[in-house]
């Protein structure tokens, strides 16, 4: 599908969408071709040519019937062409805002979005094995050595941490559940546990943090709120 630029028309200088080289219009065009000498001028190389003896190439000239029906058949066809490349250009503007909206409202029936999220899970899904993209993440300054954190309430754990001087990591390891990847937020090392911060406890967590105590029964992993963290003066 060709991209579409705005351009400048030459004659004009108005600004339009993919449709021809440097002019807007056919009506542009024309005008634009037409002589810009002042009525001086015209004037002065109208009688030039009267004295050289030139004159309008068709001047007096008289078409026959056969003539004028194959000139008006020509005319038509090339404004049919004309206007099939206009037609096409704003099929193509169609189909590229189609394309942009086809995710856009019910596209699909519930079968096939059924099909396709069974198709995307696990590891067919295209954000497998990466570490979580949400959050409004920080950096943290831990010993000199700067560590990206993706949520405000880690950040401030990571603070307690080192108010406490406990040993810790922070996402030092990835874990391969049934049908996810799972990276728990801090490893304790006076503790022996894994940590998993967690402002808003919502369903798909717990279920991540049921196969992972399901899958990895010798680890301990300790799920903290918002309640607990307050409770601990974290936050």
């Amino acid at each position: 599908m060709p991209k579409i630029y705005k351009k400048k028309c030459k004659y004009c200088n108005n600004y339009y969408e993919g449709y021809g080289k440097y002019f807007c219009s056919i009506k542009c065009l024309s005008k634009g071709r037409k002589s810009k000498h002042s009525k001086k001028t015209k004037k002065k190389l109208s009688e030039i040519a009267k004295k050289k003896g030139y004159g309008k190439w068709n001047k007096g000239r008289k078409f026959s019937e056969e003539h004028k029906i194959k000139l008006r058949k020509q005319a038509i066809k090339r404004w049919k062409t004309e206007i099939k490349s206009i037609k096409a250009q704003k099929a193509d503007i169609r189909n590229l805002m189609k394309a942009r909206m086809i995710w856009k409202g019910s596209c699909h029936t519930k079968e096939t979005k059924r099909k396709i999220s069974e198709a995307n899970k696990g590891e067919n899904h295209y954000r497998y094995g990466k570490p979580a993209a949400h959050g409004k993440g920080e950096w943290y300054n831990k010993n000199g050595e700067k560590i990206w954190m993706r949520s405000s309430y880690e950040i401030a754990f990571a603070r307690w941490l080192d108010g406490k001087n406990l040993t810790w990591d922070y996402e030092p390891k990835r874990f391969y559940l049934k049908d996810r990847t799972y990276m728990p937020d801090f490893w304790i090392k006076e503790w022996n546990s894994w940590i998993e911060i967690k402002g808003w406890f919502h369903e798909r967590h717990q279920e991540t943090i049921r196969q992972f105590r399901e899958y990895n029964s010798d680890e301990n992993l300790l799920v903290l709120t918002r309640p607990l963290l307050e409770a601990m003066a974290v936050l």
